[in-house]
């Protein structure tokens, strides 16, 4: 634990000890002042101050100086405690079975403690390998953590801002070689395949290196894809973690492909639709394993590598404070059609290096967040009309061989309207606009196999 006692007393509290030495030589005038300065607003000795005896006057404010004291140190120490308590349920709760039998906590009306999270749960603070205690990390080393862990806040909250639904796909990527320059440009040319890959779908990512003796050096990636067209995130994973070992990597390990093996059931990863606000909570506060070791750089110099290499890297956000107004401002004058619920995003600036519970939890008392202020319905809502072209085509009964047949009628239907032989309703033929509408110029790809890239069925 760390006793932040040791690190010296605040310019406020030692204006206080100050005060107390000064007492003995003030006359009453200087004690009536300083009384009213210090005596609480709400104190019911504060009526007739001007009465009171000197001796009165001078016990009274050595009493509340003390208590001053007191109360600071007590929340110093306090705020100094590390609270390695899993908020998250990302750990294997407790059983009573796990304690001997004649343990309190085996009997049924003990409510079980939380487990306790790994340290990266709060990066503050590391451990000193030679005394075996936690150490708080410098200022400047804090403000480095900050500014990464803020940018995985605001990427994640213009994501969900701009889409419904967002597909979260977590990589660790492992390497033989120990030459950052030559892992960077394999993540690089990784990255672009990816995106030639998965065109508009593939959102964003945010990646960290790291180095340990065991697994030499080592990537952690967090990939972001378009929930609406990528749905089967264990595959995607697999996919991507064959091509990087394809490109030189040595091996790779998602968590995607195991998450029902993890105590909470991987929650946030996979699908998270942007009102599940428990989910997209936790993937934030997961950013932070990502972050945990930026400021272990000992083995840059160690493995050959420049000493100021980058190793966090994330999407840029352009304009981050214009999208977020733009947002908020729709969301006040309720003007999204689009969206069954409006969310609230703004306690997102609330999360934190520091491990607390949720902001939505009942383990905070007056700052916690209703769920209900934060996700909305939406009175304004009309449900989108999501044409299919195999949907339509099942309802007439036709095979997928013959899809074709109703682009052409669809070309046809748009060239001259005047010979159209009548085969589809004209209701139909409209609902098959809109899909070649969307593909054109909504850039909605989930019907791009039946189209050109101009736009025409494939069938001519």
């Amino acid at each position: 634990m760390v006793n932040k006692a040791n690190l010296g007393l605040t310019e406020y509290q030692k204006n206080i000890k100050r005060e107390l030495e000064a007492i003995k030589a003030a006359n009453k005038e200087e004690l009536l002042y300083k009384v009213n300065q210090y005596l609480p607003l709400n104190s019911k000795f504060r009526g007739g101050l001007d009465k009171r005896s000197r001796s009165w006057l001078k016990k009274t404010l050595i009493k509340v100086l003390r208590g001053t004291l007191k109360s600071i140190s007590k929340q110093r120490k306090k705020s100094s405690l590390v609270d390695y308590r899993d908020y998250l349920d990302i750990c294997e709760a407790y059983s009573r079975d796990d304690f001997p039998e004649d343990h309190y906590l085996r009997r049924e009306y003990v409510d079980l403690p939380l487990t306790k999270a790994n340290r990266w749960i709060d990066p503050r603070f590391r451990l000193n390998d030679e005394t075996g205690k936690l150490e708080k990390l410098s200022f400047k080393e804090i403000r480095n953590l900050n500014q990464a862990y803020n940018r995985i806040k605001e990427l994640v909250r213009v994501l969900f801002q701009l889409y419904t639904k967002v597909l979260v796909i977590r990589l660790d990527l492992y390497n033989d070689e120990r030459d950052l320059d030559v892992v960077n440009n394999r993540l690089r040319k990784w990255d672009k395949w990816i995106r030639r890959d998965k065109g508009d779908s593939y959102l964003a990512s945010y990646c960290s290196r790291e180095y340990s003796d065991g697994t030499g050096l080592h990537i952690h990636c967090f990939l972001f894809f378009n929930g609406q067209v990528l749905s089967k995130d264990q595959c995607l994973a697999r996919y991507f973690g064959e091509k990087w070992v394809k490109m030189g990597g040595s091996r790779f390990h998602s968590r995607n492909m195991n998450k029902n093996k993890l105590p909470d059931g991987g929650e946030c990863l996979g699908n998270v639709d942007y009102w599940d606000v428990y989910s997209i909570e936790k993937l934030i506060i997961l950013g932070k394993y990502l972050i945990k070791n930026l400021n272990e750089r000992e083995w840059l110099e160690k493995t050959g590598n420049s000493k100021e290499a980058r190793l966090f890297s994330c999407t840029p956000i352009v304009d981050y404070e214009a999208k977020v107004n733009d947002y908020n401002e729709r969301m006040v004058l309720n003007v999204e059609h689009n969206r069954k619920n409006i969310v609230d995003y703004s306690w997102i600036d609330r999360l934190g290096l520091k491990n607390e519970p949720s902001v939505f939890s009942r383990l905070r008392d007056e700052d916690r967040v209703d769920y209900r202020s934060v996700v909305r319905k939406n009175p304004k809502y009309i449900r989108a009309n999501r044409a299919n072209p195999v949907t339509i085509t099942k309802q007439k009964r036709i095979r997928e061989s013959e899809i074709n047949k109703v682009l052409t009628a669809l070309f046809n239907y748009e060239i001259n309207s005047s010979g159209y032989d009548g085969y589809y309703t004209e209701k139909e033929l409209k609902r098959m606009y809109k899909i070649k509408h969307d593909y054109l110029y909504k850039k909605d790809y989930r019907h791009r196999q039946y189209f050109n890239k101009d736009g025409t069925p494939k069938c001519f």
